[in-house]
């Protein structure tokens, strides 16, 4: 069965190839009000429904690890002006399961994301995102597969115009078996543009 191609990915794509082409044209170092910046994150995904997946599945083991994902972000943030952004982007989800049993579960998640700053420079933020994630696991207790769009929510604070750090919640449905569980959870990440 093919899977079908999700909006949000597919913009995704679209947005950073032509954010890339038009950010090679310039030959011009970046400013800190440089309209497209790159984006990179690292965060940590506390993820109740996902610890509960693999509670059930491995409750005759002793295992460790399954609590969240470490969550790596890449994206382009295009900035309508000095307060208002989108971004298109991408995260990898992943986490290390070990103890009686080992192996790695991985989530692919296009994501496009706005942010709303209240002032320029440091400042407070909102920002809210869509995402649709491509599961893979290494159990063979369990399969999983998309569960759909999903969807997040953060406040954070901006130190500049190039670095972040916030806090905030994203549902992402992923199917175990014929039931649909949120992989997310409360995120914690810090981002830096280049």
């Amino acid at each position: 069965m093919k899977k079908p191609i999700s909006f949000v990915c597919l913009a995704s794509v679209l947005m950073t190839g032509l954010a890339i082409m038009a950010r090679g044209a310039d030959a011009t170092p970046p400013a800190a009000n440089d309209p497209i910046d790159f984006v990179f994150g690292v965060g940590l995904v506390i993820s109740p429904g996902y610890n509960d997946v693999l509670t059930r599945s491995y409750k005759n083991y002793s295992t460790s690890g399954g609590y969240g994902w470490l969550d790596l972000q890449a994206g382009v943030r295009l900035k309508a002006n000095p307060y208002l952004s989108i971004t298109p982007g991408v995260d990898w989800m992943v986490n290390f399961v070990a103890g009686d049993v080992s192996f790695m579960n991985s989530i692919v998640l296009p994501t496009l994301s706005g942010r709303l700053t209240f002032m320029e420079g440091a400042s407070l933020y909102i920002e809210g995102e869509i995402n649709y994630g491509y599961p893979s696991t290494g159990s063979d207790r369990f399969t999983v597969e998309s569960g759909g769009v999903g969807f997040g929510g953060s406040v954070g604070f901006a130190f500049d115009a190039k670095s972040s750090i916030d806090l905030g919640y994203r549902y992402l449905p992923v199917k175990v078996g014929r039931a649909t569980e949120d992989f997310g959870g409360v995120v914690l990440r810090v981002q830096f543009g280049i």
